[in-house]
């Protein structure tokens, strides 16, 4: 009876550890400094949050261009890490703003500790955009 209430409380451990949810902390509040964007891409970006979690780095943001233009993003880095993924548009495809000129995006960059002053650089096939990103 003792080694069945033993072998319960482990496998009851055991699976509370694999079902623990990850911290993050979500940091909003950020302006966006363009620093350079290439003259023919003429592309703007706004932080809405980033969440600096246990298993990544996501940067909520919206993409503003001039509606009915078609660019590309064929890469992202953020403190010079390397975008893991992106959703909103896909690297290396050419993309359309509609009508209203915004795509949302999320990109995701491996782990890092909350920072209050970022580099987002976005590699098109112009060339690359710098934004810094400042926590107020």
């Amino acid at each position: 009876m003792m080694k069945l209430f033993l072998k319960t409380l482990l496998a009851a451990v055991l699976l509370s550890g694999c079902f623990s949810v990850a911290t993050a902390e979500t940091m909003t509040g950020y302006n966006v400094n363009t620093v350079a964007v290439p003259l023919n891409d003429g592309y703007g970006l706004t932080v809405e949050s980033i969440d600096f979690r246990n298993d990544l780095t996501r940067v909520n943001c919206k993409l503003k261009g001039r509606p009915n233009t078609s660019h590309r993003i064929d890469s992202a880095s953020l403190a010079g890490k390397s975008a893991t993924d992106i959703d909103g548009v896909d690297f290396n495809r050419y993309f359309q703003f509609e009508e209203d000129g915004v795509i949302p995006l999320s990109i995701d960059f491996p782990r890092m500790k909350p920072q209050k002053k970022l580099t987002l650089s976005l590699n098109g096939i112009n060339g690359r955009a710098d934004f810094q990103i400042i926590k107020e």
